[in-house]
């Protein structure tokens, strides 16, 4: 096997064995951070309905139809893509892991006897150990962490902006400022 040398590339040759299942992943995370962005603007309609209502005490409940069901189907949205991202993953990670022990180790085994004599036997079955669980946890990084905020970021951005450029601004350097400084004391 030609072994990938960078990260990117070494992840990708064992996504893209089942890239049905890390798309379905990647898109429900795409999803849940459109939708986190959108669920605080429909309690806000809710609250604007409600303090601006003028009319009849009974008729509030048809005023309140749209941002009700809006945000009941945010809610589900969001439900069925954590959901269903889960269940996905459930299968693929282990397939995932099984894939890159197995190929670590077919990498391994064709090494010289000098290199496992100079190497602790020990040693080298840890590495082949550890980099699956290692890759998963870079996976989940991505798909948990990096994807949601940068699409949730893409998002406000564009609602902010549309709203007042200056926001989007403000939102923007906040957002560069913050993850300088993290990355700095990273």
């Amino acid at each position: 096997m030609n072994t990938p040398k960078t990260i990117a590339s070494f992840l990708w040759h064992f996504l893209k064995r089942q890239p049905l299942a890390f798309f379905i992943a990647a898109l429900a995370s795409v999803i849940w951070s459109i939708n986190e962005v959108f669920f605080p603007y429909f309690i806000k309609l809710i609250i604007n309905t409600v303090s601006n209502f003028k009319g009849q005490p009974s008729a509030i409940y048809s005023a309140l139809l749209f941002p009700l069901i809006a945000l009941v189907s945010c809610w589900l949205t969001m439900e069925i893509c954590i959901r269903t991202q889960g269940i996905v993953l459930v299968s693929a990670f282990p397939r995932f892991r099984a894939n890159i022990r197995e190929a670590a180790y077919n990498y391994t085994k064709h090494h010289s006897h000098e290199y496992f004599s100079n190497n602790f036997a020990g040693s080298i079955a840890k590495k082949i150990a550890d980099l699956p669980t290692s890759c998963q946890t870079v996976m989940e990084i991505l798909l948990f962490n990096i994807n949601p905020v940068l699409v949730g970021l893409m998002v406000a951005l564009t609602l902010m902006f549309l709203a007042k450029p200056l926001f989007a601004g403000i939102l923007f350097v906040w957002f560069c400022l913050h993850m300088g400084t993290t990355l700095l004391f990273l």
